[in-house]
């Protein structure tokens, strides 16, 4: 350690606290600096301890917030955001962080850094929110999931949350089943919803003219599907009277 012989006439000695020594002395000296007392008695030199004296610095240079733009997140992710105050050397920082939900959030971690360097130091702050909510799709039928169309019919719609497939002049070609797929690629999700549509056929009139007892009729079932039905015809015998009814 080099020494130099501390003089100025505004020290003042007091025998029990010990040097007063003025602001503008220590401002005039490097911010680590110690000193001791020497004393001589008879020729010989008693020296005190070593007293190291750390000065802190006042002012602030610089404060940034990064990231710097705008940060998009999905449900679920964490949002880390770091605050760095470039000052004087060693000045003191005090970071305070405001934000939505502060007084309920629970999962908030705060680590504060300093790093001391040639010309400046940089104190960090650097605050971390976890989302107690996990990422996901919602999807639904919005009527069930078969839908029933007629053919020739002008316009369908198959409709899923904000988003419709419409078919336009309904032909049988357009029955089957429609299956919609969707994606968040970021939270490695995906949801399927599947829709069957039936197309029927234009209602026939029935006859209308009653058939005559003993006449011979010819009846005929037209049944619509794809893949094309089986039709099986069945018969049973059948009166508007009961085997025990008492007539009237």
């Amino acid at each position: 350690w080099q020494t130099h012989r501390l003089e100025d006439e505004g020290m003042v000695w007091d025998s029990k606290r010990g040097w007063s020594i003025p602001r503008q002395t220590l401002d005039s000296i490097p911010f680590l600096f110690g000193f001791y007392c020497l004393a001589t008695l008879q020729g010989i030199e008693y020296r005190s301890i070593l007293y190291l004296v750390h000065s802190t610095g006042s002012q602030v240079y610089d404060v940034k917030l990064y990231p710097e733009d705008s940060v998009e997140l999905i449900t679920g992710e964490a949002l880390t955001l770091n605050c760095t105050a470039t000052v004087e050397f060693d000045t003191p920082v005090e970071f305070q962080w405001s934000y939505p939900g502060k007084q309920m959030n629970s999962t908030v971690g705060i680590v504060h850094k300093r790093n001391s360097l040639p010309r400046f130091t940089e104190a960090v702050s650097i605050l971390t929110i976890q989302s107690v909510n996990k990422p996901f799709i919602s999807l639904d039928y919005r009527s069930g999931p078969v839908i029933e169309a007629t053919l020739g019919q002008k316009s369908l719609k198959l409709l899923v949350k904000r988003h419709a497939l419409e078919i336009r002049d309904v032909h049988p070609e357009d029955a089957g089943n429609y299956t919609v797929l969707l994606k968040n690629t970021a939270a490695l999700l995906e949801r399927r919803l599947t829709i069957t549509l039936i197309i029927h056929e234009k209602e026939i009139a029935a006859p209308s003219n009653p058939y005559r007892h003993g006449s011979r009729q010819t009846l005929t079932c037209t049944g619509y599907g794809r893949p094309a039905p089986n039709i099986t015809w069945q018969w049973r015998a059948w009166s508007p009277c009961g085997l025990n009814s008492t007539p009237r």
